[in-house]
Formats: C-alpha cells, structure tokens, sequence
C-alpha cells in the first residue's frame, strides 16, 4: 500500500449512537518525513519527534527491490535498537517478529512503531542486492485523555481507532492503540460498566465482566445479542477466573429476557455444566476453540452459527471464559455477516481490553488478525459477502439461515 492509498483510506463513523456525516469524516493525515535511495541490501532513515510527541511509523518500499524473492521473502524492516522487526513476503503478507518469535500477522500492514521523543530510525534490509527508495511517512498520535471516570476510555479508544486508521491490518493498529491507552489508565479500574452517553452498550452484571450488548454497530439492532464472561467459574482459582454472577446480577441477566445460554466451554471448565445460571434460559453449549482454530473447525462453528438463525431463541448470551478469544472470533463471524465493517471488527474485539482490565496483547501472538485474513481468503465482494460464503461453503449453514440472521439483527 503506497502513500496515496494510505491518504485516500476514509475511515467513517459508523457507530450508530456516534453517526457522522461525510463532512465530519477524518482523513489520516499521513507525512513523508525521509526517504532514501539505496544501491545494496541495507539502507536507514531517521524521524525526529519533537519534545512530547508520539506517532505511528508507515513505510513504503519502491523500486526493483520487489525482485529476485528469496525463500519467499522479499525485505524486512526494523527499528533499530529494537529486536522487533517486520519481514515482507510477497508484497501482501507481512509477519511481525520479536527477535524469532512472529507476534503479529496478516494480510497487509505497513505500520511498524509508534516513535517516541526524539530520534527513531527504521532500517530495511533486502533479501538480495537492490536498487529502491525507502520512505518513512508518519501520523501524529494524538491520544485523548481518559477522564475521571475510567469507563470514557472505551469511548475514546472508539474515536481514537476510527481517526488514526490508514494501513491494514486494523486489528494490529487497535492493538497499538491499547497499548497506548495503558499508560493513561491507572491498572486495575474497571472501564466496562455503563455511563451515560456512552458509545458501548456495557451492561453492569454483579460478580461478572465486560458484558456487553453487541448491537449498535452499523445497521445492528441492540437488545439482541450480549457478550461477555462466564457467569460461573470453577472454584479452583488460581487456574480459573474468580467470576460468579451474584443474585443481583442473575436479576439483571433475567431483566434482559435472555432465552439462550450460548456456552463456548467445555464442560470441565464449568462449575454446573448441564444448566444455565440464568433464570429461565436454556443452555446450549457448543465447545469451542478460538480464532483460525474455530474457523478450521467449520462444521462445529456451523452448528453454533445456527443458533442464531431461529429467532425463538433470542436475546442470546454468549460467552467463553473471559470472552475475549473464543467470544471474540464468534463475534467478528456474526457482526461481519449483517455487514460491521473490518474497522470496526477490530474495534469491538479489542473492547474487551477494557471489560477485563486494560492490557493488551503486544507480548504474544495477536491472532485475531490472523482470522480476520481467513475469512478475507473468500470470494465475495465485501467482507460480509466473504463470511456468507465461509459459512455456506465451508460451515454448512445454508443460505436461508444466513438469510435469517440477517433478518433478525440488521434492521
């Protein structure tokens, strides 16, 4: 992706209690900052961030560098000082390594760092004896401040991720952005319990976590569909969460009028697996591995999806252990087939980092991203088309049960 493409990403708002017109849409304004010409195999160029300032680093490669590949690979790029480096292998994948260890991949990205005060410098290296220039453009991180009341910092992530987008893949850039979000909110506040006016539907279920109400995303109706941790863990604590929905909170979940207990676990995580802890819900437990895992696993996933097809079931809750991965991955399948854009996936996914205590997931494989690009392997024009033909194709689920989740949650 070239610096033009990277300034013609419109990011729109698309959440529905934070539409936005054309005019009000933000173009990332991405800035060459050094290029430099290179005969060899090794080149360097260096941003210099001003006193206070933070961005994102981009880069783009041109030239004959594109050839000859080597074992695949075409170059790599690393900050220098850092033992983080990303290796290009055809021009469209990208694997992000620490040292020997890949922590992030995907489709494409471009995006690299976020520089610090001071001198950065990028060093790419090719595979082979080149001739290309090597530009390093930037975009300025202005972080909102969370306010007082820690539970705006989901909101401002929201406004943050939507404005700062320019390369793919969003799921590494939202997972950046967490990051940055630590150094502002204090370790151990909750930033999932609801306040007014707010963008995330948090719901506050006592003696639970970062349950949420997915609808509000574009074209989703709310009241439908909640996500969120178990309600009640094995007592064994220190291999499992200390989560157990109180009285008060099994009051909520029955206000909600939640028919389904839709289970991702397996039953020796549970604490009663053959009921449901909430009041007159049925439980219907589908087992579940998490990200390409549960999409290689397409029949199983098809048999979960299904539930979602009968409207006598609804509201549903679903939910794994902390409802982040195997949550997570069902929800990017079912938001993405009623249309939620890529974005705003990546959006709703790193959320969690907010219903379960700010962290991110810097230190270890971001395999989000990874089932993200599974789905994008599809035919179909949009990413929506790309799930509905995943599903019809692959999982079993015919196209009248597709039909059928749309109707029931796309208004």
């Amino acid at each position: 992706m070239n610096i033009r493409n990277m300034l013609a990403c419109w990011l729109g708002l698309s959440f529905a209690v934070a539409s936005a017109s054309a005019a009000d849409q933000f173009v990332p304004d991405w800035t060459a900052v050094s290029t430099v010409a290179f005969t060899g195999r090794t080149a360097a160029a260096s941003v210099v961030m001003p006193a206070g300032k933070r961005a994102q680093l981009g880069f783009e490669l041109s030239g004959e560098a594109v050839n000859p590949v080597v074992d695949g690979r075409l170059f790599r790029v690393a900050l220098a000082g850092s033992d983080e480096k990303l290796v290009c292998h055809d021009g469209h994948r990208w694997t992000k390594l620490k040292g020997d260890e890949v922590v992030e991949h995907g489709d494409v990205t471009n995006a690299l760092a976020v520089a610090e005060e001071g001198v950065t410098t990028l060093k790419v290296e090719t595979y082979a004896p080149s001739k290309a220039t090597f530009t390093v453009c930037k975009y300025d991180l202005e972080m909102p401040k969370p306010s007082a009341g820690v539970s705006d910092a989901a909101d401002a992530f929201i406004v943050a991720a939507r404005r700062a987008y320019a390369t793919e893949p969003y799921a590494a850039y939202t997972n950046t952005l967490v990051k940055e979000f630590s150094r502002e909110v204090p370790k151990g506040f909750r930033a999932d319990l609801p306040h007014k006016g707010s963008l995330v539907r948090w719901i506050d279920v006592e003696g639970t976590k970062n349950f949420r109400d997915i609808g509000g995303w574009t074209g989703l109706r709310t009241g439908l569909v909640y996500r969120g941790a178990e309600l009640n863990c094995r007592t064994d604590a220190a291999r499992f969460h200390n989560l157990l929905a109180t009285r008060k909170g099994l009051r909520t979940l029955a206000e909600l009028g939640i028919k389904t207990d839709l289970d991702l676990r397996g039953r020796g995580e549970c604490l009663r697996p053959d009921e449901s802890p909430i009041p007159g819900a049925t439980l219907v437990r589908c087992t579940s591995s998490a990200y390409t895992n549960m999409l290689r696993n397409a029949k199983s996933l098809g048999r979960t999806v299904r539930v979602f097809a009968d409207r006598r079931n609804y509201p549903i809750y679903f939910h794994c252990y902390g409802g982040a991965d195997r949550t997570g991955t069902l929800a990017m399948v079912i938001e993405g087939l009623c249309g939620v854009s890529e974005a705003d996936l990546s959006i709703e996914y790193e959320l969690t980092s907010f219903g379960l205590s700010l962290r991110s997931r810097v230190d270890r494989p971001y395999w989000f991203a990874s089932a993200i690009a599974w789905i994008k392997r599809m035919e179909g024009e949009t990413f929506a088309d790309k799930v509905a033909n995943y599903l019809v194709r692959e999982c079993g689920v015919t196209e009248s049960e597709v039909a059928a989740i749309r109707s029931i949650l796309m208004k």
